[in-house]
């Protein structure tokens, strides 16, 4: 597998499992943002409506006990309309709650049934009181009673219902968070895990091969040719290893081809320079030595032609080596751009996370509004316990008032009676309400905790995805080096190649020179003194050739082959 598909197939594997658990915890908060609002806009108002509706019962009947106790004498005869004020309110408020709960709308209009009776009657009893006094009043008084209790049971049952439905709601977005925590710390640690790992692989299946790259680099770089480099992998690290033995081959044969023909080149200097000083004895004996100086001068001539065809091989085996220099380069430019692209998928992970951490953030202010209105239901009970403790107030005036009229104020005695039994049930159910409203407080403060919890479970998993970008910026650094040491071999192959340049030259002088021998050697009969001439430059250009020999002996001698 080549190294961009197991980086890909990395990052896929890591994105893939932050895009399962972030589609999970957003269609998760999206559930716990409708279930709040649901309870906020309905279930929460239908029960402070259910409250408002209790309490314009009480009002009425309290109207009109009140209107049945004074029979409207003293000024005291606005009772019907105030009834009849709060008797309106409790419609309307009625015809609110069914339309905030269109499926009770059986229960509601039984409640709005019940009422309505419970209503004329009271209008009724208080009518007989004022017009007949409590004999005609106290008749309709045990049915009045009888149908107020009835219509406050309906009314705590269906406020209990609307109160069971908010814990119920609570209920479920806390064991909603507690299972998103528990995930995303599963989550964690699996993508830290399956990080962690492998971030370890994909290290040391690129690691180890450049390493040994590297070393292999070093060798050829100090003139070691003699290790064969073994390619592990058919990736790109592979093929780089395949050209660097390819290179190392060729330069292995190059250098052996080099030092073959130093040694000819050296030895026939030897030879070149032993017949100058055989010419230079024997120059007054020229006409015995102009064969052995003819025979001498071909020698030259022929060592010269083999010595430009070897430079001509060194200088196509030295092309060889930096065309494979170049090639390496490529590979080593193509492995720093995919470790690039794989710092730059770490950036978009890290921008998945900060979408998750924004998302927790708004479930958080959502649940701060709804302890917001929790406070205000908290002033809402302590208006009604206020209400409460005046009715109580009112109906120990009304005993008094009936103590004092004796026998007839019996029946009021009877209703005060009623009113305070009424006032201290309410009074308890506001006492309940109030319990239930502290413990949807504190379970909101479990969730805002639990909501922190989990930002800062989703910045250590950003941490996490800092780590990787640290990681690749090591590969890339990695990259790079090898780069430089491809870019020293290169510059050594150009080092080689202006060396062989300059050795070629001298092979041209040196044939320049053999030229001129046999030129010289053709006009010896003619003048000793141009012989001896000759003889003085044969002799001179073997000192050059046997230089530049011992030269060349020594360049390829800091190759080991």
């Amino acid at each position: 597998m080549s190294i961009a598909k197991r980086i890909f197939l990395t990052f896929a594997i890591i994105l893939a499992m932050f895009a399962a658990v972030g589609s999970y915890l957003y269609l998760e908060s999206v559930t716990q943002l409708e279930t709040t609002t649901a309870m906020e806009s309905k279930i929460l108002k239908s029960a402070l409506l259910s409250e408002e509706m209790k309490l314009s019962v009480i009002q009425v009947q309290q109207w009109l006990t009140d209107m049945s106790a004074t029979r409207g004498l003293n000024g005291l005869n606005d009772g019907m309309d105030k009834a009849n004020e709060f008797a309106q309110l409790f419609r309307q408020q009625l015809q609110e709650m069914k339309q905030l709960n269109p499926e009770d709308e059986g229960l509601l209009q039984e409640m709005e049934h019940a009422f309505e009776a419970y209503y004329t009657i009271g209008k009724t009893m208080t009518q007989a009181y004022v017009e007949g006094g409590p004999e005609a009043g106290n008749q309709f008084m045990g049915d009045f009673d009888l149908r107020a209790e009835e219509i406050n049971q309906d009314m705590d049952a269906f406020r209990k219902e609307k109160m069971e439905q908010i814990t119920a709601s609570v209920s479920n977005i806390q064991d909603s968070i507690t299972l998103s925590n528990r995930l995303l710390i599963i989550f964690f640690i699996c993508v830290l895990a399956v990080s962690g790992t492998i971030a370890i692989w994909l290290g040391k299946s690129i690691n180890r091969p450049l390493r040994k790259l590297n070393q292999s680099a070093m060798l050829i770089s100090h003139g070691k040719l003699d290790q064969p480099i073994t390619a592990e992998s058919n990736d790109e690290l592979g093929q780089l290893a395949k050209v660097f033995e390819q290179m190392r081959a060729n330069l292995h044969v190059l250098i052996l081809g080099v030092k073959n023909t130093a040694d000819e080149v050296a030895a026939a200097a030897e030879q070149l320079s032993a017949g100058a000083e055989q010419t230079a004895a024997s120059s007054r004996l020229i006409s015995d030595s102009v064969n052995e100086i003819a025979e001498g001068a071909q020698k030259q001539q022929h060592g010269s032609e083999r010595s430009k065809i070897s430079m001509a091989e060194m200088n196509a085996g030295i092309e060889m080596i930096a065309g494979s220099s170049s090639f390496v380069a490529t590979h080593s430019l193509t492995m720093a751009k995919l470790a690039q692209q794989g710092d730059e998928t770490v950036g978009l992970v890290a921008k998945q996370m900060d979408q998750i951490h924004d998302q927790s953030r708004e479930a958080t202010e959502v649940v701060h509004q709804l302890d917001t209105r929790t406070a205000q239901i908290e002033e809402i009970l302590q208006a009604m316990d206020s209400i409460t403790a005046q009715t109580q107030i009112l109906a120990l005036n009304a005993a008094i008032e009936a103590a004092r009229a004796g026998e007839q104020g019996r029946g009021f005695s009877i209703v005060a009676d009623e009113v305070r039994k009424l006032a201290g049930e309410s009074q308890v159910s506001s006492a309940r309400i109030a319990s239930l409203v502290e413990e949807i407080r504190a379970s909101m403060t479990m969730v805002v905790d639990a909501m922190m919890k989990s930002n800062q479970e989703t910045a250590s998993g950003m941490e996490i995805v800092r780590e990787a970008n640290t990681i690749f910026a090591g590969i890339r650094t990695t990259v790079d080096e090898v780069t430089d040491q491809i870019q020293e071999v290169s510059a050594s192959a150009e080092q080689m190649t202006s060396n062989s340049n300059q050795v070629n030259e001298a092979v041209t002088v040196m044939k320049q020179v053999a030229d001129r021998t046999l030129s010289h050697v053709q006009k010896t009969v003619d003048s000793v003194q141009t012989q001896l001439l000759s003889c003085e430059e044969v002799a001179s250009s073997a000192g050059r050739l046997n230089r530049e020999a011992h030269r060349l002996q020594e360049l390829v001698s800091r190759f080991e082959v």
